[in-house]
């Protein structure tokens, strides 16, 4: 898993809290990070919830120190990071500009331990002798096992330098690491799967993400697919188009809402048997198109019948025509103050944004489960085997990765390693089997997803599910 940059001996709980903090918004990790591109994306000002990122599993240790505590911590950032007014917040400060010469800045490194659950910090401590660390990415195979090796993104060249020329060669806890470029080693795996350097196009970051050559995010080299993303989900409602924000509310406020007067009617009367919305709308298509939405709380003998127009006296007529009885009982037919026909219309609009938010929401976590977060690629982490992924986030995933044994060739020289087959043509991204990334899923509560659908809802006419307590026909 990669992260911040490493931490000294002394460096405080507040520091590391921060550093790791400042980790998930960083050049070298926020555009390559699928996950946390879609936090930082999903709304226009960019906050994320302060509780999102601190559920994040390198962040639990952190936890029983409370929410006022990481406050304090994050507000000594050295200025990456910006926390709002309510203190629950928090987005980056400085504008987002897409690095330079982070694959020439990095190096591979072999020789390390199997894996334990402090090792990523370990390394961390380690590589932060020789300089600035933006990243240190534990390379592991399909099977998510850690593979002695690792890449590491430094600030700046004068680090690289001091890594790789180093006097006697670095050592990790008493055993000598093979050490090198990762342009070196890129360039020796191209040449022993017989590639043709020139059909190798390289990659401008370190990667991130699981191994074995697979695409990787990357928000600077899809444009195109981020500004889909920003799209906003719109519902219309009495022939208005309404633009939902990032939790699927629409921000307009009651007292400025339009609604068409008197286009909603409330009945008394209903009786007690389980009212079929069907059979009572059925025979007013004759004259209403769409059919009217009608909202009735369980166990209620009232309730309110909400059309797309104003309604006329020729109207209301033939609604008490078709509609003398609800629910076994005679009802008899009122019209609604102006105060609260406002507020029926106004919860059926922010109810209808809130269904259209979850269908965009629904509909854009299926078109990721193939990529994105816990998937091939995604964030990485760690589970029972210290490692991060869908099994790591699901109780019960799906499909149970079936293990095989270590081959002795994970354990040797580079030389030895397995080679991947791969064709002329592929990208040096997948040619480097890169380590994995940082952060945590939140637990415990759904992953926000960037409404990307410009698909519009409607209002008046469509089928409804019943809400908790309330019952609704449309």
């Amino acid at each position: 898993m990669a992260s911040a940059a490493a931490d000294t001996p002394m460096a405080t709980e507040e520091e590391r809290a921060t550093k790791q903090f400042e980790f998930y918004f960083s050049d070298a990790n926020l555009p390559y990070d699928k996950f946390m591109w879609k936090l930082h994306t999903q709304t226009e000002d960019h906050w994320i919830p302060i509780a999102t990122i601190a559920s994040f599993k390198r962040m639990r240790e952190f936890e029983p120190k409370g929410t006022e505590w990481l406050l304090s911590a994050l507000r000594s950032s050295s200025g990456l990071l910006e926390i709002d007014e309510t203190g629950t917040k928090v987005r980056r400060a400085q504008e987002l500009v897409q690095p330079k010469d982070q694959f020439e800045r990095s190096v591979y490194a072999k020789g390390f331990p199997d894996e334990t659950p402090d090792l990523q910090v370990r390394l961390e401590k380690f590589f932060g002798e020789y300089g600035k660390v933006n990243a240190v990415r534990m390379r592991r195979t399909e099977q998510k096992v850690f593979k002695n090796s690792v890449f590491v993104e430094f600030d700046d060249f004068s680090s690289v330098k001091a890594f790789l020329e180093a006097d006697p060669k670095p050592t990790f806890e008493g055993t000598e690491l093979l050490t090198m470029s990762k342009e070196a080693y890129c360039t020796m795996k191209i040449k022993e799967k017989g590639l043709d350097k020139k059909g190798v196009t390289p990659r401008t970051h370190s990667g991130t993400g699981g191994a074995g050559g697979r695409k990787q995010f990357d928000a600077f080299q899809n444009p195109n697919g981020s500004k889909k993303e920003k799209e906003a989900t719109v519902v219309k409602f009495q022939g208005k188009e309404y633009t939902l924000d990032g939790e699927g509310k629409v921000k307009a406020p009651i007292e400025e809402f339009e609604f068409a007067k008197g286009s909603a009617i409330k009945f008394v009367g209903a009786g007690s048997e389980d009212p079929k919305f069907g059979e009572i709308k059925n025979p007013l298509k004759e004259k209403f198109t769409p059919l009217p939405f009608i909202k009735m709380d369980k166990g209620a003998t009232e309730g309110i019948f909400g059309f797309g127009k104003t309604l006329s006296e020729e109207d209301i007529a033939f609604l008490k025509e078709k509609v003398p009885k609800i629910g076994g009982g005679e009802v008899t037919w009122e019209p609604l103050s102006e105060e609260d026909e406002r507020a029926f219309h106004y919860w059926r609009l922010q109810d209808q944004a809130k269904r259209a938010h979850l269908d965009a929401q629904s509909s854009s976590q299926k078109g990721n489960q193939k990529g994105g977060r816990g998937g091939h690629g995604g964030r990485g982490g760690r589970s029972n085997n210290n490692n991060r992924g869908r099994n790591d986030r699901d109780s019960k995933p799906k499909h149970k990765a079936e293990s095989k044994p270590r081959s002795k060739a994970d354990d040797a020289k580079v030389k030895d390693e397995p080679v991947e087959a791969l064709k002329v043509g592929k990208t040096r991204g997948e040619v480097e089997p890169s380590g994995e990334s940082a952060g945590q899923g939140i637990r415990g509560a759904a992953i926000p997803s960037v409404v990307s659908t410009g698909a519009k809802r409607k209002a008046e006419g469509e089928g409804e599910s019943p809400e908790k307590k309330v019952k609704t026909e449309e």
